[in-house]
């Protein structure tokens, strides 16, 4: 990678919900320790970012602005030539996520997004890696809540009974109460999933191990949880997560890259129904939990059509 790049950090997509809050983030706590520009294909937008930003950190007022659209490959090119890293917000990646990840393994730029999109991951996978791999480049999806406290968190841990000369078994990741609302682009995410993706390649993200590298596929020797079940470390009932069909992938797949760290580790990732302490679950729930867990196995445009409903409010009240 050279180093005559005049930015060390471009986010594209950076006047999105997501790619704003990233910028806020630079400019209160980078600027001036950075070479830095925001990117996206609406230039008044853009100036509008800036003159947000520029309020949080005066020193930001003259931030360069990059034109980059997803339908113009030529613009997406001179933006990665430009830029050590390039952090993408724009999704839904599997519609405007491609062309800016072609120019940076063509250019030899780092890559990172906020995906949770398991299919277009594994087309990128499929079509880049080795490209990626003879540059050196590195392209690391789901560095958003989906999947850093995942993938991490399970490192830490592995890690540290690595230290003590022991193997982690199986790691458990429990959410308790959450807040917070999906944004408009994971609404047009899931819409275009349902909307475009064939039904055989939503069956094939439906293998726990679909982003591992062919060789350690293991279909079906430690999948996800799909039904009600009692934690008695907890004391209480547990749900599936509803992103656990993300972020248990890119855990498996730092796994097998990593194979002699992690071992033969077990994952599971589920939701703490806190108020359920009883070991009966109630008879209302256990049909309602079933029969959406046999939907996940069956069809993920139902499974969608159920949740829709969730997701334009907060996930846990």
């Amino acid at each position: 990678m050279t180093s005559a790049r005049p930015y060390e950090i471009v986010v594209w997509g950076a006047t999105g919900s997501v790619g704003k809050l990233v910028c806020e983030h630079v400019a209160q706590n980078y600027q001036g320790r950075v070479k830095w520009a925001i990117a996206g294909r609406n230039q008044a937008k853009l100036e509008s970012v800036r003159k947000h930003v520029a309020e949080l950190n005066p020193a930001c007022k003259d931030l360069p602005i990059i034109l980059g659209d997803a339908q113009d490959q030529s613009s997406l090119d001179k933006l990665a030539a430009q830029s050590k890293v390039v952090i993408a917000t724009a999704g839904p990646f599997a519609r405007y996520g491609t062309p800016i990840v072609d120019a940076c393994v063509r250019s030899g730029a780092d890559y990172c997004d906020v995906t949770g999109e398991v299919i277009w991951m594994r087309r990128i996978l499929d079509k880049y890696h080795e490209a990626a791999k003879e540059k050196n480049v590195r392209i690391v999806h789901c560095c958003g809540f989906d999947s850093i406290p995942s993938d991490l968190g399970t490192c830490l841990v592995v890690d540290h009974l690595n230290s003590l000369g022991k193997k982690a078994a199986a790691v458990s990741v429990l959410f308790g109460k959450l807040s917070g609302a999906a944004g408009g682009g994971t609404i047009e995410t899931i819409l275009n999933q349902v909307a475009t993706e064939p039904f055989r390649d939503q069956r094939a993200a439906a293998d726990p191990y679909c982003l591992n590298p062919p060789s350690t596929r293991h279909a079906g020797k430690s999948g996800d949880q799909l039904l009600p079940r009692y934690n008695k470390d907890q004391g209480c009932w547990t749900a599936p997560f509803i992103m656990s069909s993300v972020n248990t992938r890119i855990v498996r797949r730092s796994a097998a890259l990593q194979k002699s760290a992690y071992g033969k580790l077990r994952l599971c990732q589920v939701l703490l129904l806190n108020a359920l302490h009883s070991r009966v679950l109630p008879k209302s729930m256990q049909h309602a939990m079933c029969h959406m867990a046999c939907l996940c196995g069956v069809n993920l445009r139902c499974v969608t059509s159920c949740l829709m409903p969730l997701v334009t409010r907060s996930f846990l009240e």
